[in-house]
Formats: structure tokens, sequence, C-alpha cells
């Protein structure tokens, strides 16, 4: 069963000319569409599906040594993982005549 995350990650302090390499993997491992250069450094974020019983802590952690060893060297990752299958959401269902003619009064609006 894969569960879908969304993984934003931050990358600071990467050896110079390492970018494009890191990016790379990124894309091609991971699925990061895009990865963007700041001042900073790298930031990227995708959907990502952990299956296999992958955790969360597990994901990172092996983003982060492919990061390490792609750089040569130690550099900054922070990797944030939002759950997306379980969202909180608010429903809004708006199914009163009543609340329509309250509303048509008010608005100016004229009936269709």
């Amino acid at each position: 069963m894969s569960r879908m995350y969304r993984a934003n990650i931050s990358i600071e302090n990467q050896n110079p000319g390492r970018e494009t390499a890191i990016a790379e993997v990124l894309m091609d491992v991971w699925g990061f569409a895009d990865v963007v250069a700041s001042r900073h450094g790298l930031e990227a974020e995708a959907e990502v599906s952990l299956g296999g019983g992958v955790r969360e802590e597990e994901f990172a952690r092996a983003l982060t040594r492919r990061v390490w060893a792609i750089n040569q060297g130690f550099c900054k990752v922070s990797v944030n993982m939002t759950y997306l299958e379980e969202l909180p959401s608010e429903a809004y269902v708006f199914s009163s005549q009543h609340e329509y003619d309250a509303w048509l009064k008010t608005s100016g609006e004229s009936r269709l």
C-alpha cells in the first residue's frame, strides 16, 4: 500500500559546482519536477508515493544520504513531509433556496 506525500526539500551550503548533479538525482530518482537555485541553496517540491512500508523518516534519510554522496561532502538538507491522504478539510454545501433568495435580494443580481 502506498501513501502520497508532498515532499519539500531545501539544501544549503552544497559544494560549488555540484548543484546540477544534485538537481539531476532529485529529478531522476525522486521525481522532483523543478529544482530551484536560490541565494541560500537549492529548493524543490514533489508529490511522492511511499510504499513498501517506508516511513517518512526513512525516505528523508535516504534522500539526504544520496544528496551528501552526490555533493561529495556535508551540506544541510531539510525535508518537510506532508501526508496528503488525510489533510484537514472543510466542506461547504449551499443547498438552501431560502439562502439563495436572501442573497438575491441583497446582491443586486438578477434572476437568470
